[in-house]
């Protein structure tokens, strides 16, 4: 399946109504429980960076997985410097869902080198969910050149209305590009961004986008990077194509201070071009290691820019070595709706805690 959407100076300049985000309705601040969560007596815990606020509710699963994900990529953070990590990716994502990207749309990059890159033959481009990733597409739109932008089949009618209200629909002006969604998911893949290659246009494509790695048990087209000190199985098949096609393939990172900064002012965007190589098997093993490298280097500086370590555990389990992880460092206490678990952050396993007396209860009316 394939969505193709214009680019028009309508809906650049002059839409009416200001897209939605697809990634749902616009995060809010939402902790863990404001601060470390005490399960034995409930004692309030100091919020890191603000001593004022104080709270007594549990610890919520979103954090509990979060903590997990850092544990195996990050040791080292304990319960404290993980919520102040929380906390500022939170609000990141927060101030990302209400960006006005139409602002700068149709700017060519004033960085010299993405400029002439957007505006050069077609190539690969590859980045993360991280820093302002969703305006990475439309810097490259802006050189007048097409851009496919690869993602997972459930995510492109979600993508393909936000897309729309943003840009418009409609034959593009002169000069102006597309803009084409294509499923990652699509047994033709291969074919379709030949064709794209063909006319022109550029591939873009989200390195950490898991849907494609979790709905492949077998394990074919995943590859094993080191992360930090965490093993991650991560999807290869978008190197495999680029290598097929004879793409240039280039990763791009956003180093803005902030997501309001607007498109084309002040942005930071590093520029990192794989090296050639002469085989498909060299080409994918040596371009996933210099990706994640370069990856690793910018979120030691920023781990809260990266949106995956919500979620990464849904679709690739990081795994570390366990003589990185002190017994009282595994389990983390959580609730999940009105239950209490304990997760063990090393496996990732949850155990419920029922209190004693409870019919549940080792002894009680509810236990087998």
């Amino acid at each position: 399946m394939q969505h193709r959407i214009s680019l028009t100076a309508r809906g650049a300049a002059h839409g009416k109504n200001r897209a939605h985000s697809p990634l749902g309705p616009s995060a809010t601040s939402m902790w863990p429980t404001d601060g470390p969560f005490n399960m034995h007596n409930r004692e309030p815990q100091p919020v890191p960076g603000d001593t004022d606020r104080v709270s007594f509710l549990p610890i919520s699963t979103e954090f509990a997985y979060f903590s997990a994900n850092m544990g195996h990529i990050f040791p080292g953070y304990g319960l404290r410097g993980l919520t102040a990590v929380y906390r500022r990716l939170k609000d990141y994502a927060s101030w990302q869902a209400r960006l006005d990207l139409r602002h700068g749309l149709g700017k060519i990059s004033p960085q010299a080198h993405l400029g002439e890159l957007s505006c050069a033959g077609p190539a690969m481009y590859v980045s993360f969910h991280f820093g302002s990733y969703r305006t990475l597409p439309l810097e490259l739109l802006a050189g007048g050149r097409s851009v496919c932008v690869v993602l997972s089949g459930d995510l492109l009618a979600a993508y393909g209305e936000y897309h729309a209200g943003l840009m418009g629909t409609g034959m593009p002006g002169a000069g102006q590009g597309r803009l084409y969604l294509a499923s990652a998911d699509d047994p033709s893949l291969f074919f379709r961004l030949r064709g794209m290659v063909k006319a022109g246009a550029h591939i873009f494509v989200y390195a950490d986008g898991g849907h494609g790695a979790r709905r492949d048990p077998a394990g074919k087209g995943l590859a094993r990077v080191q992360l930090g000190s965490a093993a991650v199985m991560v999807r290869s098949g978008y190197l495999e194509i680029a290598h097929l096609l004879d793409l240039e393939v280039h990763l791009l990172l956003d180093h803005s201070p902030g997501p309001f900064q607007p498109m084309g002012e002040g942005r930071s965007i590093s520029c990192y071009k794989l090296p050639r190589r002469g085989s498909r098997v060299d080409s994918v093993r040596d371009g996933l290691g210099l990706l994640y490298a370069k990856f690793q280097q910018a979120l030691l500086e920023c781990p809260e820019r990266w949106e995956a370590l919500l979620y990464l555990h849904r679709h690739s389990l990081p795994r570390s070595h366990i003589g990185g992880w002190g017994p009282q460092g595994r389990l983390l206490g959580f609730t999940d709706g009105k239950r209490a678990y304990a997760l063990d952050r090393y496996t990732y396993r949850k155990y419920p805690l029922v209190p004693p007396g409870c019919p549940e209860a080792p002894g009680g009316a509810g236990w087998f």
